[in-house]
């Protein structure tokens, strides 16, 4: 059984999101020449050109939802909860343990275990 780690999906996300721009990248440049030959009068690729448009669409609405997925990523492994507040486990872990200190201290230290 192969275990995906947050940091292995960070690292595919960004992969994607990378090759994703590229392809989109490609497909605008090849809107734009598209472009200059339909200015030019060039109407025998305008089929071409609606299928490109589509494709852009799709290629856009992809990097979209893999850039937002890999923002959730990045912020899973920051600890940030999904109503976006960070927790400090260390802080809250070092609270806790000067509460149990100050009860140790309070009834004995034979009553609470730590």
């Amino acid at each position: 059984m192969t275990m995906i780690t947050l940091d292995k999906q960070i690292e595919f996300e960004e992969k994607l999101l990378e090759d994703t721009r590229a392809a989109l990248q490609l497909l605008r440049e090849e809107i734009e020449e598209l472009r200059e030959k339909l200015g030019e009068g060039d109407m025998s690729e305008v089929s071409g050109a609606s299928t490109n448009v589509k494709k852009l669409n799709t290629l856009y609405d992809a990097c979209l939802e893999t850039d937002n997925r890999l923002g959730k990523c990045k912020d899973r492994k920051a600890g940030i909860a999904q109503n976006g507040v960070a927790f400090d486990l260390h802080a809250a872990r070092d609270s806790i343990g000067c509460k149990l200190d100050r009860l140790r201290e309070c009834c004995g230290a034979d009553i609470i275990s730590g």
